[in-house]
């Protein structure tokens, strides 16, 4: 009896795959469009994620979207940005800071 049960378990995980296979342990990460707005009124650039409502509601009125992409984390969104800009490498700030609708 013991002996179908191990067999029909092991049927069971030959037409599901591994935990590898299925990709259980591993953690995805979901890619998220970000947008780069330029204002010439302040002369500045804000690099915001797509939806953010709260901040690109506060941009000024002459604020467009100049470029696009896409990134696993808003940290490679900036290096991208600084690359865009020709920048050079993004360097993380040295100090803590907090802002409104930090997560």
């Amino acid at each position: 009896m013991a002996g179908n049960r191990v067999a029909a378990r092991r049927a069971s995980e030959l037409n599901r795959g591994t935990a590898a296979e299925q990709g259980v342990g591993r953690t995805e990460r979901h890619a998220m469009t970000y947008d780069l707005w330029r204002t010439d009124a302040e002369m500045s650039w804000s690099l915001l994620y797509r939806g953010d409502d709260a901040n690109t509601s506060r941009l000024p009125s002459d604020a467009r979207i100049v470029w696009t992409c896409e990134a696993d984390t808003y940290e490679e969104a900036l290096q991208k940005r600084n690359d865009f800009l020709g920048w050079g490498p993004y360097k993380r700030a040295d100090f803590p800071f907090d802002y409104p609708g930090k997560p």
